[in-house]
């Protein structure tokens, strides 16, 4: 028992003292002929003040705070049998109240301070009248009293009811929120129990739901299944909505295949759920298992776990995973290379290199296509796969690419500056970079602070964009089309490219992945159908340039299919700049000897 519920019953053992004073001690008081009426009101403040003392200050021990003003009140109450008048009264009742503000919080000193003045009538009438008739005014007044707390008490323990249950409950599924579930796993202590298990449930893009199928269809989505975890849980002690998207269970099992019963049982009642609710959407769900048995938790570990072997399972699409300590490790690193990166682009430390594009008729350079490369002092080299998306979930890829372009354009600058007046630099950008309204005006004075023309730039995007068709995007994409700029779809034919997709951004170049190369050498079937792609681009008035190529196998299989430029380890990989720029001389001299 807490000292809050401590108090709460203190309260109620006074308020029931309160109430049998206010009505027997008058009574009594009429029944004996006894014409003073200020000493059973005394008796009656002999237990509030104590009371409020021990609601408000909440003290360790308040059978201790209740004794001492006991004694307090019995020495005024020596006092007035001392010197009986009922002005002393007075003056204690004007105390009461003022300690009453002090103490009590407002909406508990109001009322008590209220019926304390409403005792003072039949004192003050005493002071001017016949003490013959005291008895008969006095017990009206502690009717009264005895009502109006009754009714204050019946109050204050409903709203006392009321929020405890908003603070405790969820109000949409009526289910226990997080901060009872912390509560519950405080109390049963996990880490005793080492049959007792976490299950954490976590709907997979539970946000999407809400735009699709709107709030109402969700909400009985939530309602459904909710009924049916519980139908399902019967046995365990507490099934909670920890967050918007997010159950959590916990059961006490022997032996783990139990568990995963229990976690196959739930990922069907939730298909079940989604069959009627949402007609067969695919939705998916992540669930995390935390045993309280592996390293000794308590409950914010357990609940730490849970959310570990959730994130875990979440990058593979879903699914069911047991918490295992090295989870923890892998989660750390994330942490660590996340404030890297951080720190990283805040500080323009990322590197760009370029990679050739060779003409493969007469092997000259024709271009480059700058890259992002990141080391890091501490963890080493990290794959752009890698720190790409990190950037892009954490909103960094703006600014990421905006470095990218600028130190691209730099190098650009730096080789017209010496000759190279008809290389072409191709530069990656992100779908958040061309959502911006003013990207093509940003990239426009950026070329022209480097004196460089914008028919040498080409700038890359991905089918991602292809498929949100957004008008802001088309709308920039037209800018950049306006402003000379070239674009280029890279990576053609591995996501969902549909022909329209040609048509509607008018791309004039087209690369295509490196796995059709690869597969084109091997299969007669991707031979033609890297041919046909070849085909269609060029009857769309679009440059062809092909990944991926290493071997000179592939280069021949390349120039037989009509590609204008290829790009590959079979010349060069990415060069730093230093680099690039003695490739492209030797490159020059195998061109002038091979003449």
């Amino acid at each position: 028992m807490d000292i809050t519920q401590r108090n709460q019953l203190i309260y109620r053992f006074g308020l029931t003292i309160v109430v049998l004073a206010g009505i027997l001690t008058p009574v009594a008081n009429y029944l004996i002929g006894n014409p003073s009426s200020w000493s059973a009101i005394l008796v009656i403040w002999l237990f509030v003040l104590p009371i409020t003392i021990g609601i408000r200050l909440q003290p360790a021990n308040p059978y201790l705070a209740y004794l001492l003003v006991i004694v307090l009140n019995l020495l005024i109450l020596s006092i007035i049998y001392r010197y009986p008048a009922d002005y002393l009264y007075i003056i204690y009742a004007v105390i009461i109240p003022v300690l009453n503000f002090v103490l009590l919080p407002l909406r508990w000193a109001l009322p008590t301070s209220l019926l304390l003045l409403i005792t003072l009538i039949p004192a003050v009438i005493g002071m001017v009248d016949n003490y013959q008739y005291l008895p008969v005014r006095v017990l009206p007044t502690f009717v009264f009293l005895t009502i109006l707390m009754l009714l204050w008490a019946v109050q204050s323990d409903a709203k006392d009811r009321q929020i405890k249950r908003l603070a405790f409950t969820d109000l949409l599924t009526g289910l226990p929120n997080a901060v009872a579930l912390q509560a519950h796993l405080n109390q049963r202590r996990p880490a005793t129990d080492p049959l007792f298990w976490l299950v954490k449930i976590n709907i997979l893009k539970f946000e999407n739901l809400q735009l699709i199928f709107g709030e109402q269809t969700t909400h009985n989505l939530l309602h459904c299944l909710t009924l049916q975890l519980q139908t399902l849980l019967t046995e365990s002690p507490i099934l909670a909505r920890s967050d918007n998207n997010a159950f959590v269970t916990t059961v006490s099992f022997a032996h783990y295949p139990k568990i995963e019963r229990l976690t196959d049982a739930i990922t069907a009642t939730l298909q079940a759920c989604v069959v009627k609710h949402l007609y067969g959407y695919q939705l998916k769900t992540a669930i995390g298992i935390a045993h309280s048995g592996i390293c000794g938790t308590d409950a914010n570990e357990l609940l730490e776990q849970a959310n570990i072997a959730i994130e875990t399972v979440r990058k593979s699409g879903g699914g069911c995973v047991h918490y295992e300590p090295q989870m923890k490790t892998e989660k750390e690193y994330t942490v660590k290379l996340r404030e890297a990166l951080s720190q990283a682009i805040a500080k323009d430390q990322l590197q760009v290199v370029f990679q050739p594009r060779v003409n493969p008729g007469n092997h000259q350079v024709c271009g480059m296509e700058a890259l992002c490369r990141w080391h890091s002092p501490e963890l080493g080299n990290i794959s752009p796969e890698i720190f790409i998306a990190l950037a892009e979930k954490n909103n960094w890829i703006i600014t990421l690419g905006e470095q990218v372009l600028t130190k691209s354009l730099q190098f650009m600058q730096q080789l017209q500056q010496q000759g190279e007046r008809n290389l072409v630099i191709s530069v990656n950008v992100s779908p958040q970079q061309l959502y911006q309204e003013h990207f093509a005006q940003w990239l426009a004075d950026k070329l022209h602070n480097f004196k460089i023309s914008p028919h040498h730039i080409e700038l890359e995007i991905t089918e991602g964009i292809l498929l949100r068709q957004e008008t802001g995007a088309l709308e920039v994409l037209h800018q950049l089309h306006q402003l000379g700029v070239k674009i280029v779809l890279d990576d053609f034919g591995t996501g969902y490219s549909s022909l329209s997709y040609l048509k509607l951004f008018q791309f004039d170049m087209l690369k295509i992945d490196r796995s059709y190369v690869h597969l084109a050498e091997q299969s007669h079937y991707d031979r033609q159908l890297m041919f046909s792609i070849v085909t269609m681009a060029h009857r769309l008035n679009m440059g062809v340039v092909a990944e991926g190529v290493e071997t000179e196998r592939q280069l021949a299989l390349i120039q037989t299919m009509g590609c204008e430029e290829v790009q590959g380890w079979y010349y060069s990989k990415a060069l730093p700049a230093d680099e690039f720029k003695i490739f492209l001389k030797q490159q020059k001299e195998l061109a002038t000897r091979s003449a």
